[in-house]
């Protein structure tokens, strides 16, 4: 739980237009990144004292006609985060998961 995390992302019409007109990368940044950096600024050095984890769940689900979003997302933007932000991701045996993210070390 990030305790003031919302208001840096209220001012954006969170509306079915909004996603079917953004990419994968624009929602990461606007919805994730830059409000992560908002939060950590406001909080400076007490930010970074607690690591915080968060579970995407079956992100092989993700998968459409061979494609995963989500997936290029993390692999492409994940590494702009914080450093005290984690992730824990679960995913079917079967799918590529570790191929994909080895530069994340994954488990």
């Amino acid at each position: 739980m990030l305790p003031g995390f919302a208001v840096h992302v209220r001012g954006i019409e969170l509306d079915e237009d909004y996603f079917k007109a953004s990419s994968v990368g624009t929602l990461f940044q606007e919805l994730l990144e830059e409000p992560l950096r908002a939060w950590q600024d406001e909080r400076g050095e007490e930010a970074a004292e607690e690591h915080r984890v968060v579970c995407i769940d079956a992100l092989d689900e993700c998968d459409e006609a061979g494609q995963n979003s989500m997936l290029e997302c993390m692999r492409s933007h994940f590494r702009k985060l914080p450093s005290w932000m984690g992730f824990y991701v679960t995913t079917r045996p079967a799918y590529p998961l570790k191929d994909r993210l080895r530069h994340f070390n994954p488990v």
